[in-house]
């Protein structure tokens, strides 16, 4: 298996589509991600100049479009990084280049609890058992937008990814992206998991995503595969980040990515089959990987 050799500089692949029982993997596999959260790798991104030269999966996290940052009031929507990638991605569909984009979910808005200081990683004061009126508000909007030349996000958004790194803990943060329970970050995602299947295109529903920094990585993944098993299964695709390191940052180096991944891979894979999911198609959405390999 070989990473892909040409969409440098990457922050990450998101890799793949892939099933237990048909788990070849091609170069459109894989994907990148950019934003103003990450200047050094994309320092124009108003001026965004996406690759062109072979199908791949852009990963829209990180990149202006958290909730936080879209819906800014209970009444206001900023579309301006979303616009970009929108209208950008149109002109390459023009030529001939359709790609496939993820939305990644993440940072409920400091509205949504009263706070004034973002980014914010509470539960929204109006989540009930049965969801959270202002989540739905924001994705009924994000699902129905069109930018001003009327590329429409349904044109172009082909998966969600339901919540990035609801475990992520760290000891100087504490829990960056959800600081609620598993069953209220269940209980917000259930209903619009739901509305987003009425739509048309129908959209991926992608798991929310684990991380590898918590220590209780795999068990984390197992609680969310358990969750929907005994509330209703959401996701389309089994979703988890399994990080690959290089030379030069934190963590053991390695140079030799795609071994590791395959082997973090196949522990995965194991894991999912062994709790009910089996032949699911998975997405590794985060990597962190950031060398270009041939």
């Amino acid at each position: 298996m070989k990473l892909l050799r040409v969409l440098a500089p990457l922050m990450l692949f998101a890799a793949c589509a892939v099933s237990a029982a048909n788990a070849q993997i091609q170069p459109n596999n894989f994907g990148w991600q950019c934003g103003p959260t990450l200047p050094t790798n994309c320092p124009n991104v108003l001026q965004l100049q996406l690759p062109t030269d072979l199908p791949y999966t852009l990963r829209l996290h990180d990149t202006g479009t958290w909730w936080s940052q879209l819906e800014i009031s209970p009444t206001t929507i900023s579309t301006t990084y979303l616009d970009a990638y929108l209208d950008s991605l149109a002109a390459l569909k023009a030529q001939g280049q359709q790609h496939f984009v993820v939305f990644t979910f993440s940072h409920v808005p400091c509205w949504a609890v009263n706070l004034q200081t973002c980014p914010n990683n509470q539960p929204p004061l109006d989540l009930r058992a049965n969801g959270s009126p202002h989540f739905h508000q924001f994705v009924q909007a994000l699902a129905g937008y069109c930018t001003a030349k009327g590329n429409c996000v349904k044109d172009y958004i082909q998966a969600y990814e339901m919540w990035n790194e609801w475990n992520l803990y760290t000891p100087s943060q504490g829990y960056v992206y959800w600081s609620g329970t598993v069953g209220q970050l269940y209980d917000m995602l259930a209903p619009e998991a739901k509305y987003l299947k009425t739509l048309t295109p129908t959209p991926i529903i992608v798991m929310p995503s684990t991380t590898p920094v918590s220590t209780t990585y795999q068990a984390d993944f197992q609680t969310w595969l358990g969750l929907e098993n005994s509330n209703g299964k959401i996701s389309d695709w089994v979703n988890w980040h399994l990080y690959l390191t290089n030379p030069g940052t934190s963590g053991p180096a390695t140079v030799t990515p795609e071994a590791q991944w395959a082997a973090y891979g196949a522990n995965f894979l194991s894991i999912q089959g062994s709790n009910g999911w089996s032949g699911v198609p998975f997405v590794d959405s985060e990597t962190n990987f950031s060398a270009t390999c041939d």
